[in-house]
């Protein structure tokens, strides 16, 4: 596993966390009290997504634009996600639950098991693109002699 195909990922993840905890202390007064907590387990499942995505590149020397585009694009969705669930008001939902009705985004988005899936979509991907990159590589290469 190269250090770069984990500090990179780590670094951009990261500050996406930052400005996740952000907005979630803009929007709550909860998560204004416990941002330290809040930020530590980011950062926990962002180290433990940068390694991943670090063991799935093994030795290869992936390009930078490839970590930049992959991984910004997951932060940019988790910052998303987390603008959108404060976004999404479901405050009458307790005194009138037969007029609140979430469209499948947004019971996607409120779901709590949003945060712990959200990292597997880009993984396969980037396991398709790994396995696809090596494929053409190989086919690439001469034919060893024989000698």
């Amino acid at each position: 596993m190269r250090y770069r195909n984990v500090a990179l990922p780590l670094a951009i993840l990261s500050i996406g966390a930052i400005v996740e905890t952000a907005v979630a202390c803009h929007f709550s007064v909860d998560a204004r009290g416990w941002w330290p907590l809040i930020l530590g387990i980011s950062l926990l499942q962002v180290a433990a997504y940068s390694f991943a995505f670090g063991l799935v590149a093994g030795d290869r020397r992936l390009s930078s634009i490839y970590i930049v585009v992959l991984n910004g694009l997951f932060a940019a969705t988790r910052v998303y996600v987390c603008c959108a669930y404060y976004a999404i008001s479901i405050a009458r939902a307790a005194a009138y639950p037969h007029l609140i009705e979430l469209t499948p985004l947004q019971q996607a988005i409120r779901s709590n098991w949003s945060v712990y899936l959200m990292p597997l979509p880009f993984l396969i991907a980037h396991l398709a693109l790994a396995r696809t990159r090596l494929a053409s590589a190989r086919a690439q290469r001469p034919p060893r002699e024989a000698g």
